[in-house]
């Protein structure tokens, strides 16, 4: 008799929906809030986003942190990113697009590139209470 071992459950299909966001943030590392509270040395990270993965209905914090595929000067990046994300969270689209699109193109930085486009939309359809929180729809 074959047995066929998997892992199940519902971190490991969080986990998978987080690593499948790298290709839509553009980055090569994403961890969530609670993965990265348990790394034994606390680098440089900027939190990407606040969202509800495909599937679940409580939102996680989504971080990337400091790895061999970001810039140089990535303390700057994370410190601009943060200004424009807080336009972005607190529901100023306008105002965090400009910020997002100027990230985009001084640091070639795909999660701006994804906000400022989210941000555009945004504009044009302002959601009615808006939380901060992006809801996935997408695997």
């Amino acid at each position: 008799m074959r047995l066929d071992y998997g892992l199940v459950g519902d971190a490991v299909n969080e986990a998978a929906r987080i690593e499948a966001l790298t290709k839509y943030y553009g980055v090569k590392l994403i961890v969530s809030r609670d993965t990265f509270a348990q790394f034994s040395q606390q680098s440089v990270r900027r939190l990407l986003d606040r969202v509800i993965v495909k599937g679940k209905t409580e939102p996680v914090e989504l971080y990337e942190c400091e790895n061999p595929g970001t810039p140089p000067n990535y303390r700057e990046l994370c410190h601009r990113y943060k200004t424009a994300y807080d336009e972005y969270h607190f529901g100023r689209f306008g105002e965090a697009r400009a910020q997002f699109e100027k990230i985009a193109e001084e640091f070639s930085d795909g999660p701006s590139r994804t906000l400022a486009s989210r941000c555009a939309e945004l504009v044009k359809r302002p959601p009615k209470g808006w939380n901060g929180i992006w809801k996935m729809e997408a695997k």
